[in-house]
């Protein structure tokens, strides 16, 4: 799995490798993260269209390579925009955009949201994949 911040604090959950930057602290704040990872929709149905981020939750998950067939370590991403809509994906792109964020603008929450583009690039050998672009507000 990649290294993409370090789980400490209350916020994190070294047990299980979860990152989230929204602070829960009832049951409810528990349960409504929860539901975010549990029943977010796919990221790739908002290519194209602006989403403001607020919050990020970011899960190791496993994956089976399409190619080889081996399975591997990857980072779930759920976004969660400022009106608690969740969007989640497995995509090294999108992991790189969030990377770059938190080395240079800091880690979530973010108040004001920021305001990203969904795209969907076209790398060597024909290869797409998702990254965000930010959208003044």
């Amino acid at each position: 799995m990649s290294d993409i911040v370090k789980f400490e604090g209350e916020q994190n959950t070294p047990a299980t490798g979860i990152y989230s930057s929204v602070t829960a602290e009832t049951r409810d704040e528990k349960l409504a993260v929860f539901d975010a990872v549990s029943n977010s929709e796919s990221l790739e149905d908002m290519v194209g269209k602006a989403i403001d981020v607020e919050n990020i939750i970011i899960q190791p998950v496993e994956m089976n390579d399409e190619k080889t067939g081996e399975v591997r370590d990857a980072n779930r991403i759920v976004l969660i925009t400022d009106e608690g809509k969740a969007y989640g994906c497995v995509s090294s792109g999108v992991e790189t955009s969030i990377k770059n964020l938190f080395a240079i603008v800091g880690s979530a929450p973010w108040v004001p949201a920021i305001r990203f583009e969904v795209t969907k690039k076209q790398g060597r050998n024909g290869y797409k994949f998702m990254t965000l672009n930010h959208v003044a507000s």
